[in-house]
């Protein structure tokens, strides 16, 4: 049997009695000095990502982050048998306690700002008279010349660095509070057009209402266009650096 690996915390940390993992296993945790890898037993050796073993994965970290603050391994990581598991601890130990300390007693809060707008392109419009100059002009030219294939590249240029420009805006405005309650923030690529800010923040325990709050007071900038979600609390993923695959192939 394997060991399957979703997290490493302080050995003086507890693991939740009668907390189970993948396929129902019981989790435990593997003590080596002065840290704990949080493991179950497992036959496979490679997992497919299917939603029955990522919940579980995640249900894991969850109960975990209840009573401390766990370093998540990411999905999927088997060490071949208990000394390996403890091999990887002794290796990187000092590389895992500095993390431990670096978030203990924190949690990951993630916020999405996005434009809460139809079209993104005709809200733009709106608001940059350059912008609607250039359109007006294609236009014209074309009604008059026939298709614009240059001017309308030059259009897509100028709308993809006003688009950036009002991001940057954004995120100056809503991290100069958001600030106020974090630790670290950990800024993603906007993955669809309308995003403008995808941010994991790293909140102590005790101020999570403050962080709620300090949301709420940074959305009071902004008009009905602009969308505010957050989500939380979770694992700190984003501020865990964990490549522990070269240790448990």
């Amino acid at each position: 049997m394997g060991y399957y690996l979703y997290a490493v915390i302080a050995a003086s940390d507890s693991v939740p009695i009668g907390l189970t993992g993948l396929n129902g296993a019981p989790v435990f945790p593997l003590v080596e000095g002065n840290l704990a890898a949080v493991v179950s037993e497992i036959s496979e050796r490679r997992l497919r990502p299917e939603r029955r073993l990522l919940t579980a994965h995640q249900g894991v970290l969850r109960q975990l982050l209840e009573s401390t603050t766990p370093l998540p391994v990411s999905f999927g990581i088997v060490s071949d048998d208990e000394t390996s598991s403890r091999l990887l601890l002794k290796h990187y130990k000092e590389d895992l306690q500095e993390q431990l300390e670096r978030v203990g007693g924190a949690v990951e809060m993630g916020l999405r700002v996005r434009w809460d707008v139809e079209n993104i392109f005709d809200f733009l419009l709106s608001r940059n008279p350059e912008l609607t100059e250039l359109r007006d002009q294609i236009r014209d030219n074309e009604a008059s010349s026939g298709p614009q294939h240059q001017s309308r590249i030059e259009l897509g240029r100028m709308f993809e660095r006003i688009l950036e420009a009002e991001r940057e805006q954004v995120d100056d405005q809503v991290s100069a509070v958001l600030g106020r309650a974090c630790r670290e923030i950990h800024r993603s690529t906007p993955r669809a057009e309308n995003d403008i800010l995808n941010l994991a923040c790293l909140v102590d325990r005790a101020r999570q209402e403050e962080f709620a709050s300090r949301i709420v007071e940074a959305a009071s900038g902004f008009d009905v266009n602009f969308a505010f979600d957050y989500n939380g609390p979770w694992a700190p993923h984003n501020f865990v650096r964990l490549n522990l695959e070269e240790v448990t192939q």
